[in-house]
């Protein structure tokens, strides 16, 4: 049987109130002093990684894991890579390694081809579909802040705000087309609102 322990949650600075990641080390360490093992495992393991590593997610049978990683230890505005990482052999590889944007959320889609992930990108937050095959990354939304989403096996439901609207849902489906509004919340109080002329520039 292969064992395969999964850390999360240790960052690099008190900003937050969180230890360091060399103290969670430190502590698991001490408090494994009862199982070797388990204590090689951490320190020994070929795929231990020294900066963050975080939101992992994994295939449908469970041999490979897809997680957003830091590449700087202790570098807490470095942004963030997708990587994957193949459970029985411990490969690791980067997946978009020229894409520079640093994804915010990210989940599977149902057949295992596609991530979906929510990245800044010049003020706004789009929902981007990344191929984990060669890479591929295309927008899947327009201006607007997508705050939260769900994929299934016929779409993605996302919540989106702008700067005169709230998150609204919607839904896009898998194979293409216009994304569908879900729901209108304040429709008639922001029609109500003048809001000034808004421009992008970069």
């Amino acid at each position: 049987m292969t064992a395969h322990l999964l850390l999360t949650g240790a960052g690099f600075t008190y900003n937050w109130g969180g230890w360091l990641a060399k103290e969670l080390e430190g502590d698991l360490l001490g408090r494994l002093a009862s199982s070797p093992a388990l204590q090689r495992l951490v320190q020994n393991a070929p795929n231990f990684e020294e900066a963050l590593d975080t939101g992992p997610v994994f295939s449908a049978d469970g041999a490979r894991l897809y997680y957003r990683a830091m590449a700087v230890p202790g570098y807490e505005s470095d942004w963030l890579r997708i990587k994957e990482r193949n459970l029985a052999t411990g490969a690791t590889r980067e997946i978009a390694p020229g894409w520079d944007r640093s994804p915010e959320s990210m989940t599977l889609s149902a057949d295992g081809k596609t991530l979906y992930c929510n990245a800044g990108d010049f003020g706004q937050k789009p929902l981007f579909a990344v191929t984990i095959a060669d890479g591929g990354i295309a927008r899947l939304t327009a201006a607007g802040t997508v705050s939260a989403f769900s994929s299934g096996k016929a779409g993605i439901v996302y919540a989106q705000n702008t700067v005169n609207s709230p998150d609204q849902l919607y839904n896009l489906n898998i194979g293409g087309g216009e994304p569908r509004a879900l729901t209108t919340h304040n429709q008639a109080r922001l029609g109500e609102i003048r809001f000034g002329e808004v421009e992008q520039f970069h």
